[in-house]
């Protein structure tokens, strides 16, 4: 959509003069309408709403009533905004003085654009009709094209939804916790493309998975939350009720059904349809927490894995990010590379159990694993058998697990700890 300027006065004004300028984002500007809606809305209030509802909207034309944002204005002091992509929609209601009640859509970029170019502190004021609107704050003033209200999908709802209050904070970290082990969007796993939500043993738990990696994190059972149905979110919708939650203070309210879960806030509404296919059970390849082959600090060996996986970051190829994860004589061994090309070597202080193990281990799937924990905590590191995944806990976190399956050695990665004749670089974990 093209936007440009018209006003009476001219497209452009001399250096230090301010002139009213009218963007035109249709070719029927100044037409008379028979008003069918007309609200004015404080700036600040409009921005703030739409910029939830930016993420929903559809930026593509393969269905052009997805492009828009219906606003309805049904009381004399609030009206409703409302966004849907068939897969999701939000709904935000802010306060406005509604002179003429009715309803129309927008078009969604034009009218997010517009919001975030207001002055702070003013007004904008919005009159509909005839397939126009026209929208006008302090000197500027717009007219776009709308469409009509009832094309736009109607509002979604589960059958017998389970309704619960949790803790904002708590289900904001359950999410972000898990979130990265999640499939990608280009998995053929379309099951494992979420975070999946389940009521066991009187918790309630975030698991997310990819067939590599595994996370999952429980929390204390919330009021009548125990007749919730198992549901996988998609991680799309998962990172929007994150984004949501974030700074909010207090509780959220969750409905969950078996074909949606609806996010309940003050002054918005969000709801999501759910993946399909049943979640694997994670409980039967979560290892045992049978005791830490080594303990140390998340912090000191984030940053050595790290430094190690400078090689691969350096090499024209970025071949795959597979490093030797040792344990021995007090100390956890990082390698990556190969002797005939670019190597490096860490060693890091640990408090061990006097079992040396070995394995191999994707750099970028223990790194995500690491960010997703506090950087001063106690890292518990565990493999019982050889070949068996790779188990990583904290003590400040009771039931929180993050699973990594083990990788073959590249060829000429030494296959046992090793540093003779190479240039390594030691990290202190004094303080775990």
């Amino acid at each position: 959509m093209t936007i440009v300027p018209s006003s009476g006065s001219g497209s452009s004004h001399p250096a230090g003069r301010r002139g009213r300028v009218n963007w035109t984002i249709s070719n029927s500007a100044g037409r008379p309408m028979t008003e069918q809606m007309h609200f004015i809305v404080e700036n600040e209030a409009l921005a703030k709403a739409l910029a939830h509802l930016d993420g929903v909207v559809r930026k593509v034309l393969t269905i052009p009533i997805l492009t828009h944002l219906v606003l309805e204005a049904v009381t004399s002091t609030e009206i409703l905004v409302r966004a849907s992509n068939l897969d999701c929609e939000m709904e935000a209601w802010l306060p406005a003085r509604v002179l003429t009640p009715g309803e129309t859509a927008l078009p969604g970029e034009a009218l997010i654009t517009v919001s975030k170019r207001l002055t702070k502190g003013g007004q904008l004021e919005l009159t509909a009709g005839d397939g126009h609107a026209q929208l006008v704050s302090g000197s500027s003033k717009w007219h776009l094209r709308t469409l009509p209200a009832e094309d736009f999908p109607a509002r979604q709802s589960g059958s017998n939804p389970v309704e619960f209050s949790m803790s904002a904070a708590e289900l904001r970290a359950m999410l972000k916790a898990v979130a990265y082990a999640a499939a990608p969007p280009k998995s053929d796993r379309m099951f494992l493309k979420g975070i999946h939500l389940q009521v066991v043993n009187s918790k309630l738990v975030t698991v997310a998975a990819d067939g590599n990696r595994l996370a999952t994190r429980p929390c204390p059972l919330p009021d009548g939350a125990a007749a919730m149905p198992s549901i996988t979110v998609p991680t799309e919708a998962a990172d929007t009720i994150v984004a949501l939650l974030k700074d909010l203070d207090g509780d959220a309210r969750l409905a969950v059904s078996q074909q949606l879960i609806e996010l309940r806030l003050p002054n918005l509404r969000f709801a999501s349809l759910l993946v399909g296919g049943a979640f694997p059970d994670y409980r039967r390849v979560t290892p045992a927490n049978l005791g830490a082959d080594a303990k140390v600090q998340v912090r000191a060996l984030a940053e050595a894995v790290a430094r190690v996986d400078v090689v691969r970051l350096s090499d024209a190829e970025k071949r795959t990010p597979i490093l030797r994860f040792a344990i021995a004589d007090g100390a956890i061994h990082l390698e990556a590379g190969a002797a005939d090309r670019m190597r490096a070597v860490e060693t890091v202080e640990a408090k061990t159990n006097g079992r040396p193990i070995s394995f191999g281990i994707n750099a970028g799937f223990l790194a995500d694993a690491l960010a997703a924990l506090p950087n001063d905590s106690a890292l518990g590191v565990q493999q019982r058998e050889k070949a068996q995944a790779v188990l990583l806990t904290v003590e400040e976190r009771p039931g929180e697990a993050h699973v990594v399956m083990p990788a073959a050695l590249p060829i000429g990665l030494n296959p046992s700890p090793s540093t003779q004749g190479e240039h390594h670089h030691e990290s202190s974990s004094s303080d775990v």
